[in-house]
């Protein structure tokens, strides 16, 4: 399988999983690791297709992020935004460092990125690797995440699909590329 056949194939999957209304946790730690073989790899997946087309890769978030004043108090234990955009709340078109860096979870006084959110799930949870909590962040982030849910699903996982959307949205225009 070469390179392109392989980002279609991982595209399709992260799409399929993240649109799924049924979608399951296992599903959420599969998630992860599609998402950090197109973003986070030493040489991502995604990186290494553009590296012909040279399209510039546009992620649209919400304006609406866990930093944004709507979601301040004194004494938080957990925040979460979608990042996908949503009703009439303005959006942002971020860059591909931009939006891994984009805050996305809140859980007590840490503050969690794009990033950390695929790193936690794939690393921790258990969908590339299953390791201990690096520190006390990683373990804040899931003794947060363990106990609140939405209709029986992890709000760490509902942000996770919605970054599986945004990320399909803005990888989508490279599928096609260096087809014949």
């Amino acid at each position: 399988m070469d390179v392109h056949d392989l980002f279609a194939a991982t595209l399709d999957d992260l799409r399929a999983l993240c649109n799924n209304p049924l979608s399951t946790e296992y599903d959420a730690l599969r998630t992860s690791a599609l998402l950090r073989k197109l973003l986070l790899d030493a040489s991502p997946l995604a990186q290494q297709v553009n590296r012909q087309a040279r399209l510039p890769l546009i992620f649209e978030v919400s304006s609406l992020n866990v930093r944004h004043e709507a979601y301040q108090d004194d004494e938080p234990v957990f925040h979460w935004t979608s990042a996908e955009p949503f009703g009439l709340v303005p959006t942002l078109q971020l860059k591909w460092d931009a939006f891994l860096n984009y805050p996305i979870v809140r859980a007590f006084e840490y503050y969690y990125t794009v990033r950390n959110l695929i790193k936690v799930v794939a690393h921790v949870q258990g969908g590339v690797h299953r390791f201990e909590p690096e520190d006390e962040k990683e373990a804040a982030l899931l003794r947060a995440s363990e106990s609140l849910t939405l209709n029986e699903r992890s709000l760490l996982h509902i942000a996770l699909f919605s970054v599986g959307r945004v990320t399909h949205r803005a990888l989508a225009p490279l599928q096609g590329f260096g087809r014949a």
